[in-house]
């Protein structure tokens, strides 16, 4: 049997009428026409809506009775129209989990340059080289970072905490973290008294990389190499602990 539904509805929500919905159905052996208003379809969110509102009539505002409300509620109307249930929205919530997801992918690098240090050039290199940059500007802003994010890079000035390097908590704790931790993340040392990429003075300090600061302006360009350089000592390693179920 075919079926053909027409709908024509008036909405006076804001001065105060009652708004009626005329739904035709069409069927193959004749025409039936019901009277519908918004009550019976929707009497939960009507009664929200009127059950303390008001109407504006010929120039004066009367309250609608709650009893008159309640008998719109209460009327029979006819045929039953049960309406559409509501749109489904489960792809709404996968499109948020799946942009989450791909911002969960973007590697993140955390910038410690302390008060005073450009930093301008430090980020756009590292944005072009496709990382999100976070900077903290205190050793404490630092560690409530570290403690919550993981970090797939860390550039850190020797003197961010104002001392020397070997007093800062910063550099120790970074130094001291578990081996599986340690692998993950990409320490990068600056300072005025480094040689860049001399990596036997990394070696000697536990980072990944040392910049002298008058080098930074090529950040970049240190950074390819390096990266390069990192991935042919350690790649095969890398590959060789996956293969044994281990990180």
């Amino acid at each position: 049997m075919l079926f053909v539904v027409f709908l024509n509805a008036t909405i006076l929500v804001h001065s105060g009428f009652f708004f009626q919905l005329e739904v035709g159905i069409a069927m193959h052996k004749g025409r039936q026409t019901d009277q519908l208003d918004a009550f019976a379809l929707f009497p939960d969110l009507m009664q929200t809506l009127f059950a303390a509102g008001s109407e504006k009539r010929r120039g004066r505002t009367a309250e609608v009775p709650a009893q008159e409300v309640g008998k719109k509620l209460s009327e029979p109307k006819g045929n039953c129209v049960v309406p559409p249930q509501p749109p489904d929205l489960s792809w709404l919530r996968k499109e948020d989990c799946q942009e989450q997801e791909r911002l969960e992918d973007i590697p993140t690098a955390l910038v410690l340059m302390g008060k005073g240090q450009t930093t301008d050039v430090l980020f756009s290199d590292l944005q072009a080289l496709g990382y999100r940059v976070e900077t903290a500007d205190t050793p404490v802003d630092a560690f409530n970072k570290l403690k919550f994010t993981s970090f797939a890079a860390i550039l850190m000035h020797a003197e961010f905490e104002r001392d020397s390097l070997a007093e800062s908590a910063l550099h120790s704790y970074l130094t001291w973290l578990p081996t599986a931790k340690r692998r993950t993340i990409f320490y990068i040392l600056v300072g005025p008294d480094f040689h860049t990429l001399y990596d036997l003075e990394a070696l000697a300090l536990s980072v990944n990389l040392v910049i002298n600061d008058t080098d930074v302006k090529q950040l970049k360009t240190i950074l390819k190499k390096s990266f390069r350089d990192h991935e042919e000592l350690f790649g095969p390693l890398v590959e060789a602990l996956a293969e044994c179920g281990k990180e």
